[in-house]
């Protein structure tokens, strides 16, 4: 294939290679209709030269999949490859490379048509339309169509007349690598049924398609033309014919006995049931059940939602199964102990638990470093030969216990753990402690039954996988939608037609739009979805789609759609000259809504995404951005308020000061929980003259919090670096028009303006409970009040103490922006992303490191995996939708260092 220009891509980072299961593949061509008289629209380079090609597959049984055969079809991108669609702005197509275990780019758009169980495959002659129907497809598009079950496949010997139209072809049929039989092979038709009731699964139909070197195929591909060589033949009705017709060569009892099993094998499914909320004891006994010393491989595209779901809340569950177990063992094993005081006088003690030599580095090695990091840790204590008097005290792990100079004196071996505890008085007085004050003192006990005994009791927190479980479970049929405000205001791209700005979805149309989401998940492509019975649909939803009139059709949304030229200019100009165009050109139709960027570090993913959520939040409404971590969270914002800023100064440039045209910024706020916002703001004024230092010092933040945004519109000297402008929204005009009369935030004002000496710490009791009442009031109603809310996945699920952050994503939110998207898991993106399918742009490196499963290769005494689900875990959302084949916007030039 030539290229004009060269494409930089990457590709992501392939793990250890495993075994793949053995494909046989069959050079054929595709017939149109069910006898051998109609076109030839596909065909395998050895028979005829189509542009669209086919190849029959089938793949051998293992141990987490049945026997497979399907027809794939491709289609070439065109002369260049996919180098004129990344000029022209239609993104790049990537696909899962099997043997390399990583994302590879395209070299073809494809569709995989599978035959299910029961599938009849009866030998006959091969006509040539078959064969050039077999081309076409494979040259056209990436699909996979899987046959229903009970479908049956007969071979017969091709027509003499046909046979003379089709050259020689090679001997097929030999597995990879395999020795190729020599033996010369009958040109063949076969005829493939289908069971009745049963459909062909396509694998990949929907996805946009783009060669700007054939028009026709693009179109045909795109289900709105007719090839030259096909009149009247359309790809739908290829793909939904009940008999396939292939001419292929192989010997007619060789290739009866390799197809038609597949028509008594049982369809396969993860042996975990179809319930998959969070239940450890139902779960427990399941993956004790099915432990095995193998993993199941990944899988990128699912044909039902109990096999997806059940796949990602395993891999959370059983990642955190085993630790929970090594912690119960843990706690039911008690060790020698003794008490040293902390210093003269103080109520804190010092705990030293004689472990044995391999309880951390052998028995409970893999556990450990997770159970070292847990938040909630209890020693239950008793003294030594009894079972009366056990106390549980709370306590934390010291990390360097060495370094402490009451510890010193004492020779602490590297394998004991030590503990720091306040003893409860009521319980101290029926405890015997026993203290020690040296090494020499601890040796004369040990083993003489005069020590303290003790067990550590690691309690595990495990709201955040349980929240993790919650996400994915919402996109099983019958769940509620996440994002209720889509039942109270306008639908995602309603607002290409301003008029449409008050439609308002319907529970049909909802529960559609849910199901469509699920398709999209599970990233097998939508030919389920897009043949099923149109429902009573807003007229306005299809006059924004394109499609064939026998299907129902995807949108394609315009990210741009409220953009005027002026601002389309200064936000695009925000981006490198050479990406300007294209990725105008990308943001302007996005099916479905959803964008990707990716490339290398410092190529300047995080400013194309800001654009990106610039543009979202002016199209689509308000905007929910959020990450893997809260670095990622804060990266983000940051970002996205510096393009603001720069969007609004080029869009306002030589416009009056009360010129009613003028832009204003997106108030981007940067989210904590209302208590950490609470803790941050007393903490600084607090501490008004050294404040930074102890920021630096801290795991604390400012900019852009709610705390940040209250100090600027106070005119504060914490925030001079940014101070409150008439571009600036109304809601912080507002807001400062109200706190500077505010009375009981007199305090605070002159805190923090240095109208006054004294601190946080001055002010009495009553007046910081009065104060902390004000604060939480206004520092939420500053969150509420976001364009754009940046947080964790972890901080949008909770609603606790008033936060009020899961109530705007479900009722505020109208499209989601996500950074370092390769690095964050899939149920990570659900919390975020919801079940709606709401506009989604992503972004990420497709170098960095994939998404942390802590129990990738961790086995058990017996050799078996403690999570068989390990390998999907390790699969972003980013990766998977990219895989699946909706384009992605490619960064290829470093950004220069400043």
């Amino acid at each position: 294939m030539s290229h004009s220009t060269p494409v930089t891509h990457s590709v992501m980072p392939a793990p250890k290679k495993a075994k793949v299961t053995p494909t046989m593949a069959f050079n054929c061509a595709l017939l149109a209709g069910p006898d051998a008289t109609g076109p030839i629209v596909a065909a395998s380079d050895g028979f005829l030269n189509h542009r669209i090609k086919a190849k029959l597959n089938v793949r051998k049984a293992s141990d987490d999949d049945v026997q497979k055969s399907f027809l794939k079809l491709s289609f070439p991108f065109g002369q260049h490859g996919q180098n004129n669609n990344a000029t022209n702005g239609k993104g790049l197509v990537f696909r899962y490379d099997s043997n390399d275990r990583c994302l590879a780019m395209a070299d073809c758009h494809a569709l995989n048509i599978a035959f299910p169980r029961g599938t009849i495959f009866a030998v006959e002659p091969v006509p040539e339309a078959l064969a050039n129907k077999i081309l076409a497809l494979q040259n056209d598009a990436a699909a996979s169509n899987a046959f229903p079950r009970e479908t049956t496949f007969a071979v017969e010997q091709a027509p003499e007349a046909l046979a003379n139209k089709i050259p020689a072809l090679p001997n097929d049929g030999a597995a990879a690598g395999a020795r190729r039989d020599e033996k010369p092979k009958s040109l063949l038709l076969v005829k493939i049924r289908l069971p009745p009731g049963a459909n062909l699964f396509v694998e990949g139909f929907g996805l946009p398609f783009a060669n700007g070197d054939d028009a026709e195929l693009e179109a045909w591909v795109n289900h709105a033309g007719v090839l030259a060589e096909a009149p009247g033949v359309s790809l739908i009705s290829i793909l939904r014919q009940r008999e396939v017709c292939l001419v292929l060569a192989s010997n007619v009892t060789n290739l009866q006995d390799r197809l038609n099993p597949v028509s008594s094998v049982e369809s396969f499914s993860y042996p975990y049931g179809t319930e998959h909320d969070w239940d450890l004891e139902r779960a427990g006994k399941l993956i004790e059940q099915h432990k095995s010393h193998k993993q199941y491989n990944p899988v990128y595209r699912f044909q039902d939602d109990n096999s997806h779901i059940c796949a990602i809340t395993q891999c959370v569950v059983q990642d955190v199964y085993w630790i929970i177990q090594d912690a119960k063992r843990i706690s039911t094993e008690y060790h020698e102990a003794y008490f040293v005081p902390s210093a003269p006088g103080s109520a804190n003690w010092f705990v030293v638990v004689m472990l044995d030599k391999d309880f951390r580095t052998v028995k409970f090695s893999a556990a450990w470093p997770t159970l070292a990091d847990c938040e909630d840790i209890h020693l239950s204590l008793k003294v030594n030969g009894e079972t009366s008097g056990t106390v549980d005290w709370k306590c934390s792990l010291m990390e360097h216990p060495e370094s402490r100079p009451a510890l010193q004196a004492h020779a602490i071996e590297k394998h004991w753990a030590v503990f720091s505890v306040v003893p409860n008085a009521k319980d101290a007085e029926k405890f015997a402690m026993k203290v020690h004050t040296s090494a020499l003192d601890v040796k004369k006990d040990i083993g003489s039954g005069r020590l303290n005994l003790a067990a550590i009791d690691f309690r595990l927190d495990t709201r955040d996988e349980q929240r993790k479980v919650e996400a994915a479970c919402k996109l099983l049929p019958g769940a509620l939608p996440t994002n209720l405000g889509l039942t109270h205001g306008h639908f995602p791209g309603a607002s290409l037609d301003p008029s449409l700005r008050d439609v308002r979805l319907t529970t049909a149309e909802i529960e559609d739009r849910m199901d469509l989401c699920r398709s999209f998940w599970r990233c097998a492509g939508f030919w389920s979805w897009m043949n099923k019975p149109r429902r009573d649909l807003t007229g306005a939803m299809e006059q924004l789609s394109l499609g064939d009139a026998n299907l129902r059709p995807l949108e394609v949304v315009n990210y741009l759609a409220g953009v005027d030229d002026r601002l389309r200019d200064a936000l695009l100009g925000q981006a490198l000259p050479k990406d300007r165009e294209p990725l105008g050109k990308y943001l302007s139709a996005r099916p479905l809504g959803v964008a990707m960027v990716t490339g290398g570090p410092g190529f300047g993913k995080t400013t194309v995404l800001a654009i990106m959520g610039i543009a979202m939040r002016r199209t689509f409404g308000h905007l929910l951005c959020s990450g893997p971590s809260n670095a990622a969270v804060s990266n983000l914002a940051l970002r996205l308020d510096l393009v603001g800023t720069e969007v609004c100064k080029e869009y306002n440039a030589g416009k009056a000061e009360d010129d009613g045209t003028r832009l204003r910024r997106w108030l981007v706020v940067r989210a904590f929980r209302s208590d950490q916002n609470l803790e941050l703001i007393q903490r600084i004024l607090g501490n008004p003259e050294n404040w930074m230092d102890m920021l630096l010092k801290s795991k604390w933040t400012l900019h852009l919090t709610p705390v940040f945004w209250l100090f600027v519109v106070m005119g504060s000297r914490f925030t001079k670096e940014r101070t409150l402008q008439s571009d600036d929204c109304q809601f912080l005009h507002d807001l400062h028009e109200k706190v500077m009369i505010w009375p009981e935030l007199a305090p605070v004002r002159q805190i923090a303006t240095a109208s006054t000496t004294k601190t946080w710490h001055n002010l009495s009791e009553d007046a910081k409970h009065r104060l902390r009442k004000v604060l939480k009031v206004l520092l939420l109603e500053i969150a509420q009040n976001a364009d754009i809310l940046c947080m964790t996945p972890a901080v949008s699920s909770k609603d606790e103490d008033s936060n009020g952050y899961l109530k705007w994503k479900q009722e505020t939110a109208r499209c989601v922006l996500v950074d370092e998207a390769g690095n964050m898991n899939r149920p990570d993106i659900f919390c975020v992303a919801g079940n709606v399918l709401l506009p989604l742009a992503m972004g990420g490196d497709p170098k960095q490191l994939r998404p942390l499963v802590k129990s990738k290769n961790q086995k058990d005494a017996e050799g078996k995996f403690q999570n068989r689900f390990a390998k999907h875990g390790q699969i972003s959302g980013m990766e998977i939708v990219a895989s699946s084949g909706f384009p992605v916007y490619q960064l290829t030039k470093q950004l220069p260092i400043p």
